[in-house]
């Protein structure tokens, strides 16, 4: 008998056959075994259908659950669909154009076990054509006050499946800051969250380019997550939100905006890193010269 919980991954998909085919095989590969691919196909008109079914051909000893959208719905309504059909204990996801490294899952359930939480995320490696950059470490403890400065998650999170049924999963409202949103309503409630040390999610950002990140809709995602959840932010959270939405828009900042963004002093050096990432890693590079 399998004493391992089982980890339910889903992967939305939309008219990307051949990166379909590399984000399913990083799952299949994972050092971890005992997992579920939940696949749900949301209206593609490419060859998705014999991707998929070559793969569960090739892999039968792999549980597959695919679902379709007879058109297209948003990839929120497909994680949902793949949602409801999970059975696995745990829950974590995966972008069609992305993939997983080997030891990802294995990794993230040992963090679980070692720090008797269910709340896990990791740093990123991101992929730009043929080159591999690591992203910056955020490791640590992230509480709800931390999210309510900045999505510190990032695109996605292993935790119970209960966690994400109990708080309704993604809300198909909003056109951008989805995972943000539902992350911060996940660790609102059962939080705090580990972010391991380890970059274990390779993110494709050729592709990220022509995702869903358009000013209008990106603007528009801020609002509704202001409005959303706007008693539970403090002005500083909205400040530095604020500043967030313009810099995810390329928007320029106005000194006084940004001077008068924070009245605590922790509010004002989170923003100075947000406006200012060069000073940061020059900062760091004195910090280990030092050294």
């Amino acid at each position: 008998m399998n004493k391992k919980p089982l980890v339910s991954v889903y992967i939305p998909t939309h008219n990307r056959a051949e990166l379909l085919s590399n984000a399913v095989k990083s799952v299949i590969n994972q050092t971890y075994k005992n997992i579920e691919i939940i696949i749900c196909n949301d209206g593609s008109g490419d060859n998705t259908d014999d991707v998929v079914n070559k793969l569960q051909k090739e892999y039968k000893d792999i549980p597959f659950v695919y679902l379709k959208n007879d058109s297209p719905m948003g990839a929120c309504f497909s994680r949902n669909r793949c949602i409801a059909a999970a059975s696995g204990y745990y829950l974590t996801g995966l972008d069609d154009d992305d993939y997983f490294l080997p030891n990802r899952i294995e990794s993230l359930i040992k963090v679980c076990n070692e720090r008797k939480i269910d709340l896990v995320c990791s740093n990123l490696i991101f992929k730009d054509g043929n080159k591999l950059k690591r992203g910056k470490n955020n490791s640590g403890v992230i509480t709800s006050i931390d999210m309510g400065y900045e999505n510190l998650v990032g695109n996605q999170l292993l935790t119970r499946l209960s966690y994400f049924e109990d708080v309704g999963g993604f809300d198909t409202n909003f056109p951008a800051w989805q995972d943000y949103d539902l992350w911060y309503r996940i660790i609102m409630k059962f939080g705090p969250c580990i972010k391991t040390n380890e970059a274990t999610y390779v993110m494709d950002v050729e592709n990220d380019r022509k995702r869903i990140s358009t000013s209008s809709k990106a603007h528009i995602g801020y609002r509704s997550f202001i409005e959303k959840h706007s008693e539970t932010l403090s002005e500083e959270m909205k400040s530095s939100l604020f500043i967030r939405d313009l810099i995810n828009r390329n928007k320029k900042i106005p000194l006084k905006t940004l001077l008068s963004s924070g009245r605590k002093v922790a509010s004002f050096k989170h923003n100075m890193r947000l406006c200012f990432p060069v000073v940061n890693s020059i900062a760091a590079f004195v910090r280990e010269i030092k050294k």
